[in-house]
């Protein structure tokens, strides 16, 4: 069995971050992701896509950062990529190979979770084979469809990844059959909010601008409430959540989810002894929030440890404080302008937590 001070559980801004700090304090690290490369859900392979590359900006550069940042401290960070964490008994944790099935055991008196979140899909689910696709991976859907020239998408939902989506297909040069965003405009307080942080707010321009040049339809505060079709999608039907006649619209393929909810099995902190939690596990606010808890969570562990902070983290932690400080107003205009209307909750799934055994 190896030991170790610290295992942290996810390789995206947060953990990475975390298992830097914890690395230079001189503390014992095992970093596990169940994705091959680091960079959690900011690893996606459309940043390497020229038509595509436009819409992250900093992508590379932030990956980039991230890779370094372990590859800089092989020798005191022991990184796991494409493992999963099962069952956690005390201070013990199994750590499964998802390439070859082989388990082995490591210890450690703290664990920091870094999971990310995940994806909240309709009620009716996902059916790549039959066509309906989660957002959060555009990538699969793009070649997908281009295998069947001419078909046709319908991006719906809610939220970031909605808007993402839809800008990676239009980009892309896929048919966007039609838009269909459940969030109505925001409100002035909201605007002003948002505002907050305008290299954000630039961002979601810049991917509504990919969407307007496609010409596709917008919806807006409407959801698609029933597909049809034989075994593919033919056709979604599209209602207004305020009432109305419902809408046909002819599609091939749709790309759906309302939102995204923190993965993290065990919550709040202070469940299990030595457990911190950092990053979208504790709330989906982004790459530089991440980045920020994860900073805040390393100096948690090395308090639990018993370690002194560094000057390094030390410096760090009042820059990731005000960092969080600076994003609330905007994290508070988005969850109020993107969330679930009343009358989408039948729509969508009971929310459950995620399964404690299996990371």
């Amino acid at each position: 069995m190896e030991t170790f001070d610290c295992i942290v559980i996810g390789a995206g801004p947060a953990g990475v971050t975390a298992a830097a700090y914890l690395a230079d304090a001189g503390a014992g690290v095992l970093l596990v992701d169940e994705r091959p490369a680091i960079g959690g859900a900011a690893s996606s392979r459309s940043g390497a896509e020229d038509d595509v590359a436009w819409l992250w900006p900093d992508r590379f550069y932030r990956l980039g950062a991230l890779h370094q940042a372990v590859a800089q401290r092989a020798g005191r960070i022991a990184y796991r990529p494409s493992h999963r964490v099962g069952a956690i008994d005390g201070q013990d944790a199994t750590i499964r190979s998802l390439a070859d099935d082989t388990v082995a055991t490591a210890s450690a008196p703290c664990l920091l979770v870094a999971t990310g979140a995940r994806e909240i899909p309709p009620a009716f689910g996902l059916d790549p084979g039959r066509g309906v696709h989660g957002l959060s991976d555009p990538e699969s859907l793009v070649e997908a469809m281009r295998e069947r020239p001419g078909a046709r998408v319908v991006v719906a939902g809610l939220g970031p990844l909605l808007w993402a989506t839809a800008a990676h297909l239009a980009a892309s040069r896929v048919r966007l059959a039609a838009v269909i965003d459940a969030a109505g405009r925001p409100t002035t307080l909201q605007a002003l909010a948002l505002l907050r942080q305008p290299g954000m707010v630039a961002q979601g321009l810049g991917w509504r601008r990919a969407v307007w040049s496609s010409r596709a339809p917008i919806l807006r505060d409407s959801a698609v409430t029933a597909t049809e079709g034989t075994g593919r999608l033919a056709a979604v039907t599209v209602a207004a959540l305020d009432g109305g006649e419902p809408r046909r619209i002819e599609a091939e393929f749709l790309a759906i989810g309302y939102g995204v909810q923190p993965l993290c099995p065990l919550a709040p902190r202070g469940v299990r002894p030595g457990l911190v939690i950092a990053g979208d596990a504790e709330r989906a606010a982004g790459f530089d929030a991440a980045v920020a808890t994860g900073t805040l969570a390393a100096a948690d562990v090395l308090r639990t440890l018993g370690r002194p902070v560094g000057p390094g983290l030390g410096a760090a932690i009042p820059a990731a404080e005000a960092e969080l400080r600076a994003l609330r107003p905007f994290l508070w205009a988005l969850e109020r302008w993107w969330s679930v209307p009343e009358a989408l909750r039948p729509m969508l799934p009971d929310r459950q937590p995620g399964d404690q055994r299996d990371w």
